[in-house]
C-alpha cells in the first residue's frame, strides 16, 4: 500500500494530522466483546490471519462464515474531520478496501461479508456523518459534504490506491468520490447504488418533503428503522434490527437523513445523477455493479442501464435478492467482488457510444448534459486494458 507518508516523508503529515482515538461500543465490554454474528465479535485473540489460511468453499460454507465472523477481531477508531467526528471499524491487513454503507444504516451492513474481505486486505467501514457512531454536525448532508468528509478521512489515515465499495447512497458518495478524489481509487464497485437513474422507493421520495422529517421526525426514528429493516427480506436480524433501530434514536439523526434525502431526492425520484458528470472525470478507473433482481429501492433496470452506457462496467445479479445482495447472498457477493478486485488487468470504464441506430439518439434524449451528449456522438474508441 503507498500512503503519504512514503510519498512526502511523513514528518509533516504527522504534525497535521486530526487526533485519533480507539472506540469501544459502549454496549460491549471492552475486555471480552462478543455477540453472535458481528463483526465486532472478539473471542480471544485469535488471528485473522490463521483463518485465511481455511480455502474457500464455493458450495456454501456457512458455518465458516459464521465462524469468521465471530473470530474476527475489528479495530475501532474515530477521527475529526471537517468539524464532524467519524467513526470507522476496520479488519486485516494488505491493500485498503473502503466500504460506504447506505442512508440510515451503519458500518455494521457490512457484517456478513468483512471478515472473509480481510482475508487478504485491510478493509476499512467507516459511519458516514449523521449515521452510527459518527457526530451529527449541523450541516448541509449533500452528496458534495459526504464525500469531502471521506475525503478528509482517507487524508487523515494516509490511504491511497485504494479499493471503494458504495452500498445504495453510499454508492452515491463513492460515484462523487470519483469527481473530486480520483486519484485515491483503483477499482469501483458500486451495490444497489443511487445516483443511476431517476426510480427510487416510495418511502424516500415521501421522505423528501421539506422539512417534515427534519422538523418532526426524530422521535419516530427508530420505529421507522425497524419497520423498513423487517421489510428488508431478512437482510438483517432482529438484533440487527434492535441494534440500527438504537442508533438511530440518537439525537440529530433524523436531520442528517433528511439533508442526505433532499439533496439526491424529491417527489418524482432521484434528480443527481453520476452520467450528467461523468465527464468531469478524466480517466475512469474499473468499475463493476453488484445488484438484486428483486430491489424494490432502486431497480436493477438503473445497473443495467449504466453497464449499457459505461464501457467495460460489469454487472453481477443475485437472483433472489433484494436491495441488500451482500447481506442476502454474503458468501456469492464476496466471491464476485474478489474476483474484480483481484483480477490481474482490469480494463478502464468509460463512457460508451452506441452505433445501432436510434441508440445513440434515445441516450442523447435521456441525458441532457452537453459533455455526455458529445461523447455518445463521437465514438468510444475501444477503451484500453490497463494494469490497475
Amino acid at each position: 500500500m503507498r500512503t503519504a507518508h512514503a510519498a512526502h516523508g511523513g514528518s509533516a503529515k504527522r504534525a497535521l494530522a486530526p487526533t485519533r482515538r480507539t472506540v469501544q461500543p459502549s454496549n460491549i465490554p471492552a475486555s471480552r466483546r462478543y455477540a453472535r454474528g458481528d463483526e465486532l465479535c472478539v473471542a480471544r485473540q485469535t488471528s485473522l490471519a490463521k483463518l485465511g489460511n481455511r480455502p474457500w468453499r464455493p458450495g456454501g460454507d456457512l458455518a465458516w462464515l459464521l465462524l469468521a465472523s465471530m473470530l474476527a477481531v475489528a479495530r475501532h477508531s474515530s477521527v475529526r474531520v471537517e468539524g464532524s467526528d467519524l467513526h470507522w471499524s476496520e479488519l486485516g491487513q494488505g491493500r485498503p478496501l473502503v466500504l460506504l454503507h447506505g442512508l440510515c444504516d451503519s458500518h455494521r451492513t457490512w457484517s456478513c461479508v468483512a471478515p472473509l474481505l480481510a482475508r487478504a486486505r485491510r478493509v476499512l467501514m467507516p459511519d458516514l456523518a449523521g449515521h452510527g457512531l459518527s457526530g451529527r454536525p449541523d450541516a448541509s448532508y449533500a452528496l458534495e459534504w459526504h464525500a469531502r468528509v471521506i475525503g478528509a478521512w482517507l487524508r487523515a489515515l494516509c490511504l491511497d490506491d485504494l479499493d471503494l465499495v458504495g452500498h445504495s447512497y453510499g454508492g452515491g458518495v463513492a460515484q462523487w468520490m470519483l469527481l473530486e478524489h480520483r486519484s485515491y481509487i483503483r477499482r469501483l464497485a458500486l451495490v444497489a447504488a443511487g445516483g443511476l437513474g431517476r426510480e427510487v422507493g416510495l418511502a424516500l421520495r415521501l421522505a423528501s418533503i421539506p422539512h417534515l422529517v427534519e422538523r418532526l421526525g426524530q422521535p419516530f426514528m427508530a420505529h421507522g428503522t425497524r419497520i423498513a429493516l423487517k421489510a428488508a427480506g431478512g437482510a438483517y436480524t432482529p438484533e440487527d434490527i434492535a441494534e440500527l433501530a438504537r442508533i438511530n434514536a440518537t439525537p440529530g439523526t433524523a436531520r442528517a437523513f433528511a439533508r442526505s434525502v433532499r439533496d439526491v431526492i424529491d417527489w418524482r425520484g432521484q434528480r443527481r445523477h453520476f452520467l450528467d458528470r461523468i465527464h468531469k472525470i478524466g480517466e475512469l478507473p474499473p468499475i463493476a455493479l453488484f445488484w438484486g433482481e428483486r430491489d424494490t429501492v432502486i431497480p436493477l433496470a438503473h445497473a443495467i442501464e449504466a453497464t449499457s452506457v459505461i464501457k467495460g462496467a460489469t454487472l453481477t445479479r443475485f437472483m433472489g435478492c433484494g436491495h441488500f445482495p451482500h447481506r442476502q447472498d454474503p458468501e456469492r457477493f464476496v466471491r464476485a467482488l474478489e474476483a474484480f478486485l483481484d483480477v490481474p488487468r482490469a480494463y478502464r470504464a468509460r463512457v460508451r457510444a452506441e452505433q445501432e441506430g436510434g441508440r445513440t439518439a434515445n441516450m442523447i434524449r435521456r441525458f441532457p448534459c452537453p459533455a455526455v451528449r458529445a461523447n455518445l456522438r463521437e465514438g468510444d474508441g475501444g477503451g484500453a486494458c490497463d494494469a490497475v
